[in-house]
């Protein structure tokens, strides 16, 4: 199975498992009725064509990312983030000494997500998303400093789990409905394909999991 096959896999069986465990007994606590997710996360992630593994291998994994999503009934959104990874790695060189060589990858994307939500009370909301994407990148290598975009798209899935603070949402509280209303640690797989659909030249795809906190408000 290619790693593609085995994201999709995972992220169908993630979706299973949380479903059935993450739904209270008691039913609905309240009304689907937020509107708003803002999520941001740690990621790790691998770019496997050949030229990013010849320069950078596989150091300096580690990338940022902020997302908002608008919601209708807390199931359906429309949202946009952007991304932050820098990498450093040794260069090519025909004589001398390779140089040194960094690279700014500055991710901007609109997408759709789907969320599992089936009651208020729900612990665990596994959800999927994907869409459209234009990678801003730009490396220094001392020699021509080259910058340019990619377009491409992207997909991922997991599952937000609810933290524990009733005071967020607590039933008769004095204060009514605040602003901020569940806060959930979410754990995905994603994937992205930046190389112009397949056009030939430098290829940005990557793969990785994301660790985060997402804010239902």
């Amino acid at each position: 199975m290619t790693p593609r096959g085995q994201l999709v896999a995972t992220v169908a069986a993630l979706v299973v498992a949380t479903t059935v465990l993450g739904v209270p007994k008691d039913g609905l606590a309240g009304p689907l009725d937020r509107f708003l997710l803002v999520s941001g996360q740690l990621g790790v992630s691998d770019q496997p064509s050949t030229p990013m593994r010849t320069v950078y291998a596989r150091t300096n994994p580690f990338s940022l990312e902020v997302r908002a999503t608008w919601l209708f009934l807390e199931r359906f959104g429309v949202g946009a983030g952007a991304g932050w990874h820098l990498r450093a790695g040794t260069g090519v060189a025909a004589t001398g000494d390779p140089p040194t060589t960094t690279l700014v990858q500055v991710p901007v994307f609109v997408e759709g997500t789907l969320r599992l939500a089936l009651s208020r009370g729900q612990i665990v909301v596994p959800y999927v998303r994907g869409g459209f994407d234009v990678v801003v990148w730009s490396e220094k290598d001392g020699v021509r400093d080259p910058s340019g975009t990619k377009l491409g798209v992207h997909m991922g899935g997991g599952a937000q789990f609810q933290l524990p603070f009733p005071e967020l949402n607590w039933e008769g509280r004095l204060s009514g409905n605040p602003i901020l209303d569940d806060i959930y640690l979410h754990l995905e797989g994603w994937a992205r394909s930046a190389n112009n659909f397949g056009a030939a030249g430098l290829d940005l795809s990557a793969v990785g999991i994301g660790l985060g906190l997402t804010f239902l408000m």
